[in-house]
C-alpha cells in the first residue's frame, strides 16, 4: 500500500538567496516559453506547408516598424516570431519542392486596389482600417486588400515568362 504525504513549509531566504531563486525561476520560465513558441511555430509551418503549393509572404522591416508604431503594437511586434516562421517556411519549401516567394518590402500592398489597381496614397496611415477605392468603389478591410495584392504579386512572379 502506497501512502502519499505532503509537507507544507515556508522559506525565509536572505537577499542573495532571493536573487538566486528569481534568476532560476525567471530563466526556467524563459526556456519554457521559448520551447512552447518553437513548438507552436512548427505546428503553424506544418499546416501552411501541407495545405499550399505556392506560398507568398511580405518582406517587412521589423526594426523600422518598432521605431514608428505605437507602444502596444511595438510590444506585439517584438514578441512575434515571424522571422522564425518565415525561416522555417523557406527551409520546408526547399525540402518539399514547393514554391516560396517574398514580395519586396517597398511593394505598396495596402495602397493598391485589388480590383482595379489604382494606387491610393493616403492609406499610409495605419489607423485607417477600411480600404475604399475612389475609382471602382471597392470597400474592404485594409489587411484583406493587402493580402490579395501580395498573393497576386507572388503569382505574377510564379508565372512570369523570362
Amino acid at each position: 500500500m502506497k501512502i502519499n504525504k505532503a509537507y507544507k513549509f515556508r522559506l525565509y531566504p536572505n537577499r542573495k538567496q532571493e536573487e538566486l531563486i528569481n534568476k532560476t525561476i525567471g530563466s526556467s520560465r524563459f526556456i519554457y516559453n521559448y520551447i512552447l513558441r518553437r513548438k507552436t511555430n512548427e505546428e503553424i509551418v506544418k499546416k501552411i506547408i501541407e495545405s499550399h503549393d505556392i506560398i507568398v509572404s511580405e518582406n517587412l522591416q521589423v526594426n523600422k516598424m518598432i521605431e514608428k508604431e505605437n507602444k502596444s503594437l511595438r510590444k506585439l511586434i517584438i514578441n512575434s516570431t515571424m522571422s522564425d516562421i518565415i525561416r522555417r517556411i523557406k527551409y520546408k519549401c526547399d525540402w518539399e519542392n514547393k514554391e516560396y516567394y517574398q514580395v519586396d518590402r517597398y511593394y505598396a500592398s495596402s495602397q493598391i486596389c485589388s480590383r482595379c489597381g489604382k494606387i491610393k496614397k493616403d492609406m499610409k496611415d495605419i489607423n485607417k482600417r477600411e480600404y475604399e477605392c475612389d475609382n471602382c468603389g471597392l470597400k474592404m478591410d485594409r489587411d484583406l486588400n493587402a493580402s490579395i495584392n501580395i498573393m497576386t504579386e507572388g503569382l505574377f512572379k510564379e508565372y512570369r515568362y523570362e
